[in-house]
């Protein structure tokens, strides 16, 4: 299976501490099951991958939102 990258506009990112939206999240899927583009993402339809790094990144931010 070989992941593509795409960058989406908007990005809803939950954890226990509350929901916060970012722009501009790389995410990864398999173009063989999902037909994603940027303008049609559905992080509640579509099956994607979020690299460990971009997770990373969402989570200081979050925190540093909370701080």
């Amino acid at each position: 299976m070989k992941l593509r990258k795409i960058i989406v506009p908007k990005f809803t990112y939950r954890d226990k501490l509350g929901e916060f939206i970012f722009s501009n999240v790389v995410i990864l899927f398999d173009p063989e099951t999902d037909k994603i583009t940027p303008e049609n993402f559905d992080q509640d339809r579509h099956e994607y991958f979020i690299d460990d790094a971009e997770i990373e990144r969402m989570a200081a931010v979050s925190k540093f939102l909370r701080e």
